[in-house]
């Protein structure tokens, strides 16, 4: 009687975490990956990320408020503290 043993090798993930990267790189990577056709390649070892990959990490993120949300925010902390 014999038996064929299958056995599977997994390649380790040599990727980063994405849960590593501040958000702010984050959002930089997705928009190097949108003009690159989806895929972000940070290393020339055969490294990639995916869009949705990212995206599903930064959907996870708190917003960050871009130029003019920080501007208005700033404001208006200025103003509740003269108005005590």
């Amino acid at each position: 009687m014999t038996s064929v043993i299958e056995l599977t090798y997994k390649k380790p993930d040599r990727r980063p975490s994405l849960k590593k990267f501040h958000t702010r790189q984050l959002l930089d990577i997705i928009d190097h990956c949108r003009a690159c056709g989806g895929i972000y390649q940070p290393y020339d070892m055969g490294v990639y990320y995916e869009f949705e990959e990212i995206k599903s990490e930064l959907d996870t993120r708190e917003h960050i408020p871009n130029k003019q949300e920080a501007k208005r925010i700033r404001q208006e902390k200025a103003k509740a503290k003269r108005n005590r």
